[in-house]
């Protein structure tokens, strides 16, 4: 898998960094943060005020993680239209590991939405309003636009991957579930991305009242199948192989960005009600 890790070099190259905000924002968030207390999981920003702790160029993300007495809340912000791609259709897996190690091993693991690469939400942003010079018909129609890729995401966001839970044998569960894990994840007004994740801390085994380090892991999962095998030809070209398959993988700049999986590690301490 070496050329996995060669390329996963180049993809991060090949990221934009977009200055939405103007403060200088760390890769990986510093502080210990309390969540609103009007906070939803609706794949939404507004409660956040849409600004973000960190800003991860390698993984081409804004996020913030948070915490309020019962949950721990990830909140993931992509403006890049290729980054929104690998994620609507790749995924996003979070990994915590309550443990302080950096590693997946012994951690929750949790990916939403899941679903076969087969099965993935017909959406793209190609086609979305540009070049309109009457702002109010270009408001509607990107509107009309947002809500019609709006909706065939939530027509695909039916499940949440589990793993490492020990309160929860499935390892599949609905997004209307009985452990209060919740999951949403929408394009806004703008056309960016907006994905949130909240998870009850009991299922961590972490508490406000006793505070310790822990670690997590974002991962922005690609496109590529993670059953998929590679292989790279004398002409520079790279075959994937998947379920009895064969395709010439996009190793385009977009092609790069979108196909191949990266993450990053950070650590945080809950954050006490003040």
């Amino acid at each position: 898998m070496k050329i996995v890790v060669q390329i996963a070099i180049v993809v991060m190259a090949l990221i934009p960094g977009i200055p939405t905000f103007a403060q200088k924002l760390p890769a990986v968030q510093q502080v210990s943060l309390r969540a609103p207390t009007n906070v939803k999981t609706d794949g939404k920003a507004t409660e956040w005020n849409n600004r973000f702790q960190a800003h991860n160029v390698a993984t081409g993300i804004w996020y913030t993680v948070a915490n309020d007495d019962d949950k721990l809340y990830f909140v993931i912000h992509a403006e890049d239209a290729d980054i929104i791609h690998k994620m609507m259709r790749g995924c996003v897996t979070i990994s915590i590991n309550v443990s302080g190690k950096k590693d997946t091993k012994n951690a929750a693991v949790i990916t939403f939405p899941t679903y076969a690469a087969v099965d993935a939400p017909n959406v793209s942003l190609n086609g979305r309003p540009k070049d309109i010079p009457d702002t109010t018909m270009l408001k509607l129609k990107t509107d009309t636009f947002m809500r019609k890729m709006n909706k065939r995401l939530t027509d695909k966001q039916k499940f949440i991957a589990v793993a490492g839970i020990k309160e929860i044998t499935d390892t599949l569960i609905s997004v209307y579930n009985d452990y209060d894990i919740e999951a949403k994840a929408l394009l806004d007004e703008k056309l960016t991305y907006n994905y949130e994740l909240a998870i009850p801390l009991k299922y961590l085994g972490l508490t406000v009242d006793k505070a310790r380090k822990f670690s997590y892991n974002i991962r922005l999962n690609g496109i590529i199948p993670k059953t998929a095998t590679l292989q790279t030809l004398s002409s520079g070209m790279i075959l994937i192989s998947d379920q009895g398959t064969t395709r010439v993988l996009d190793n385009t700049k977009r092609g790069l960005i979108m196909n191949y999986p990266n993450d990053f590690w950070g650590e945080y301490t809950l954050a006490k009600k003040q």
